[in-house]
């Protein structure tokens, strides 16, 4: 009997084979005798792709990604509206893990946006009649909205990890509608005359209470929303509602989170997050004191160069990387290390002195150096 099935797409080269164990990319199933993996790869036929999903896609699929781990492997819109619509036609509702990613063309942003609003129309019945209440994984590279957010929001009781990087459509209602069960109640509402004052925004918040919140806001570890139509409320919102949030997945441009953690302490007392991943360029003596003691079980950090005197009071990182943005901190890096260095497991250098070739090509490429300390078992 299959307790569980895997689907992974591979579009990366021309030919179509079905075989076991190690051929290129895959359906697997784990059964009570061991786990079968038959792998399936087809080339850039859509059309051929969708017919496959149509005879092996079910309800007993748990997790469909059509990248095969490939990081540079994208769907076009049109692709992804027939992604969704053969998920609706299979009754997909089974799935645990579903990624999606496409890339729209900048020259026809305007009609593939309105073409990926359409085409979600699909997906948003797929999420109602079940699929909702099984996901633990769902990444939405530039086709997630605000109607997805709010029916994750309202029949999503297990989801754990959300990206909806570059998606356009989704702004602060989006997160609204993630995060409460009445959103109505506060998407009349009106943040623009916050402006900056994340201070005055947190406290109108800090009076919900949680049975006011989405079981999403108990169970989400991870929400990317980088490069989406959300302002600093956004990150203010996931910060205070979402009390097991370990990351919020990278930099969020004009948004900075370690501002945001210093806002709600200051205006809660007492304030524990669950963060064990930041990236902040700005880290100040005091703002990194402030947001040690709102985020005592950060791990991971993401910082400048010339903030590295102040990242000492992080007593628990494991894993710290570094941006010398071509200026040299060595000085401050060597006494770092000197004085925290025996906690780290991996230190990421980015962009530091020396390490560009002299030729004007290479030295206005990144230059990044992973170094793994882990001490091996004996």
């Amino acid at each position: 009997m299959v307790e569980e099935v895997t689907l992974v797409l591979d579009w990366s080269t021309n030919d179509m084979e079905i075989g076991l164990a190690n051929a290129p990319a895959v359906l697997s199933s784990t059964a009570e005798d061991g786990e079968i993996e038959v792998r399936i790869s087809v080339g850039n036929n859509t059309y051929v792709m969708m017919d496959l999903l149509y005879v092996l896609l079910d309800g007993s699929i748990k997790q469909l990604d059509h990248t095969a781990g490939d990081i540079n492997s994208w769907l076009r819109p049109e692709e992804s509206a027939a992604l969704f619509s053969r998920l609706e036609q299979c009754g997909a509702t089974g799935l645990h893990e579903l990624t999606v990613k496409v890339r729209l063309d900048p020259r026809s942003f305007g009609g593939s946006r309105k073409s990926e609003t359409y085409a979600n129309l699909y997906f948003h019945r797929v999420l109602r009649n079940g699929l909702a209440s099984h996901l633990r994984s769902l990444v939405l590279h530039s086709v997630c909205d605000n109607a997805i957010l709010g029916l994750l929001g309202k029949q999503c009781p297990h989801l754990r990890h959300l990206d909806a990087t570059s998606s356009w459509l989704v702004d602060d209602g989006g997160i609204i509608q993630l995060c409460f069960r009445d959103p109505e109640l506060h998407l009349n509402s009106s943040y623009s005359h916050y402006g900056n004052s994340n201070d005055y925004f947190a406290r109108q918040f800090l009076s919900v209470s949680d049975i006011e919140l989405t079981s999403c806001c108990r169970t989400l570890h991870e929400v990317r929303i980088q490069d989406t139509n959300t302002s600093e409320v956004g990150v203010l919102l996931l910060l205070l509602f979402l009390p097991n949030l370990r990351s919020l997945g990278g930099f969020i441009y004009y948004r900075n989170v370690g501002d945001a953690v210093v806002s709600l302490y200051r205006s809660k007392a007492g304030l524990q997050l669950s963060l064990t991943d930041l990236w902040d360029t700005c880290l100040s003596q005091e703002k990194a004191q402030l947001v040690s003691e709102a985020a005592p079980l950060l791990s991971s950090l993401y910082t400048r160069g010339t903030c590295l005197e102040n990242v000492g009071v992080f007593t628990n990182l494991t894993s710290v990387t570094v941006d010398f943005d071509f200026i040299d901190c060595a000085r401050a890096l060597e006494q770092y290390l000197f004085q925290h260095g025996k906690r780290l497991r991996k230190l990421v250098l980015v962009d530091q002195v020396g390490t560009a070739r002299k030729d004007s090509t290479a030295a206005t490429g990144q230059r990044e150096h992973t170094m793994p300390l882990e001490t091996p078992n004996p």
